[in-house]
């Protein structure tokens, strides 16, 4: 009997298909040996889906072991709730303690040296020394007018003058009166001195052409004394307001000028680098480089123009006014009333004084990196 192909592939196929079910059936019952507790072997056999593919085990012989149930979890024990006044009193014990070990942590951790003993210590006199001139200054004018000789002013009597000015004004003004009215000349002239002195100065500084041009004839009215001018005032407009606060106005211009010419034409040159590596125009480095780099400068030249302006303005006022502090030294001076002059004399010296601490505070909140460099 003959076999064609078609039989042969046939008969190869059927052994193909049974073998496979076979190695199906040993890998199931390889899959379900477990060990038993006696050292035996349970070989547990499942349903085999021979079509499906899938293989159903269930064991036999001994049944798996029951779940244990948890054991009950513990009974709280019952708080016993403490008053409030405990409460409270516990917590401001414990507060202060803590506070106490800080405070001892703290002293056990500061441990100076020598050097910075002797620092702290100076700060400390830098601090009382300025009380310690003022007294020397007073118990000075005490020595100076104890002489029966001297016409100089005790303390005493420059204080009733003071009472007498209240009572008995001058000119229908107290001291405060005429002191405002040369704070308003100083205000006014120097309002007008920033804003021209400041501008006039960046443009000399920054524009070599402008400089050329302007800078000799500043340099050269810049040597004239600005009570010079009073005569040419005095004839050209008289012995009015206008007359006293141009004067004030040239006397505290100079200073603003210099300064802000020296700023800008002294800015560094890395910072003009930077900002042409970053393609900055000419007003971007203007505004944003040179201005803000030469605020020191400009604001030493406000500094010396506020003293510079209060200066003038008392001289104006001693060469022709009817108000002002300098009017009242001249009062006092035709009149022989000494007090007064001293009077005048220390309320220029206060206000002064007044005027340089808020040019002080006004740089420190423009430029607060001043606060650093005075620490």
């Amino acid at each position: 009997m003959k076999l064609n192909k078609d039989d042969i592939y046939g008969i190869a196929g059927s052994v193909a298909f049974h073998l496979f079910i076979l190695l199906i059936l040993g890998f199931t019952v390889l899959k379900t040996v477990v060990p038993d507790e006696d050292g035996g072997i349970l070989v547990n056999f499942g349903n085999v889906n021979a079509a499906a593919g899938t293989f159903e085990p269930k064991y036999t012989g001994q049944e798996p072991p029951q779940e244990t149930t948890p054991p009950p979890p513990p009974v709280p024990e019952p708080k016993v709730e403490t008053p409030k006044e405990d409460l409270v009193t516990q917590e401001i014990e414990e507060s202060v303690a803590i506070e106490e070990a800080k405070k001892k942590k703290e002293k056990e951790e500061i441990v100076l040296s020598e050097f910075e003993r002797k620092e702290i210590f100076r700060n400390r006199v830098y601090k009382v020394l300025p009380v310690i001139a003022i007294i020397l200054l007073i118990l000075l004018w005490v020595a100076a007018s104890s002489n029966p000789m001297s016409k100089f002013p005790s303390p005493g009597a420059v204080w009733e003058r003071y009472l007498k000015l209240l009572d008995r004004p001058i000119k229908n003004l107290g001291l405060l009166g005429h002191i405002w009215a040369s704070l308003r000349r100083v205000f006014i002239a120097l309002g007008c001195a920033w804003l021209i002195g400041i501008s006039f100065g960046i443009l000399i500084g920054w524009n070599k052409k402008c400089n050329a041009l302007f800078g000799p004839i500043f340099t050269a009215f810049r040597a004239v004394p600005p009570l010079a001018w009073v005569p040419l005032m005095t004839i050209w407009f008289g012995t009015g307001e206008f007359p006293k606060v141009l004067i004030v106005f040239i006397g505290a211009l100079m200073p603003v000028v210099v300064n802000t010419q020296a700023g800008i034409s002294n800015v560094i040159k890395e910072y003009l680098d930077i900002g042409t590596i970053f393609h900055a125009n000419e007003r971007q480095m203007l505004f944003e480089i040179a201005i803000p780099s030469a605020l020191d400068a400009i604001f030493a030249g406000i500094r010396n123009s506020t003293s510079a302006g209060w200066m003038v303005v008392l001289a104006a006022e001693m060469l022709g006014g009817k108000s002002g502090v300098g009017f009242l030294i001249v009062r006092g001076m035709d009149s022989g009333d000494y007090p007064l002059c001293l009077l005048s004399m220390i309320c220029i010296g206060v206000v002064g004084y007044l005027l340089a601490i808020v040019i002080q505070l006004l740089e420190r909140i423009i430029c607060p990196w001043t606060r650093k460099k005075s620490a």
